[in-house]
């Protein structure tokens, strides 16, 4: 682990959990990790919005020249320079794209067996260049997000709906009970290549930590890099744990 030099995490479920703020450990494991003139990055699904809240107020003490945020997978690179926050774009839908997907989204709340019910909380999150579809809401309990669909069976039959609508999305799943729209080959393997273009890095350097390797979760496209070192995750608590095993030892190539 001596010889990595980035270390890539996922947000939620990973680093911290939904929704939620950093919590202690984490933020001493990544001051750990700055100590040991390693980089920094968040590459997840969630908003930027939800990193500027729960995340970069409790990491504001640290070089801010070894960290970078990538949100909405990895199509908003967020990182600050000579004091000033800068946020690169890429990827993002048009207005008519947006309109066009929401409609079809609020057709399958109100209507489809499945998701039809009364709900106290907005379930689309539009992310300029991510749209997220929180099918029990943005909001519910995270106990209940966990306990809807932990198979995967509810969210296969809604994105197969979706994707016969609308064949030049791709659709994955996020978090426990949701599913994240962006244009086909919009993934986390390019927003991770932006990550290793910011830091001037190769893929060697790099560590990557997250908790949806499922078929069609948001981090399966990175096990399609061989030189990757990926940690597998399940919660906040087994990363703290792995990752300090793993800084502290000679990790595997691919971490059980």
């Amino acid at each position: 682990m001596k010889d990595k030099k980035l270390f890539v995490f996922d947000l939620d479920n990973t680093l911290a959990p939904s929704k939620a703020d950093l919590p202690l450990e984490s933020k001493q494991l990544i001051e750990r990790l700055i100590r040991q003139n390693k980089y920094f990055a968040i590459l997840t699904s969630a908003g930027l919005y939800q990193i500027e809240e729960k995340v970069i107020p409790h990491l504001e003490h640290l070089p801010q020249d070894r960290i970078v945020y990538a949100a909405t997978l990895g199509t908003k690179v967020h990182y600050k320079e000579n004091n000033t926050w800068i946020t690169e774009t890429h990827n993002a839908f048009t207005q008519e794209e947006r309109q066009k997907i929401k409609k079809f989204i609020d057709y399958l709340a109100q209507t489809h067996p499945l998701t039809k019910r009364k709900t106290t909380s907005r379930y689309l999150d539009d992310r300029e260049t991510l749209l997220t579809y929180s099918v029990l809401g943005i909001d519910a309990p995270r106990e209940e997000k966990a306990a809807w669909d932990p198979d995967y069976r509810k969210r296969k039959v809604l994105k197969s709906l979706i994707e016969q609508k609308f064949q030049e999305l791709s659709i994955v799943y996020g978090g426990k009970s949701s599913l994240d729209i962006s244009h086909k080959g919009v993934n986390k393997c390019t927003g991770l290549q932006r990550i290793l273009d910011h830091f001037s890095l190769n893929i060697n350097d790099t560590v990557y930590t997250g908790d949806e390797f499922t078929q069609y979760g948001n981090d399966f496209p990175l096990l399609s890099i061989p030189e990757l070192t990926i940690v597998e995750t399940d919660s906040y608590h087994t990363t703290i744990s792995k990752l300090r095993a793993l800084v502290e030892g000679d990790p595997k190539k691919r971490a059980e």
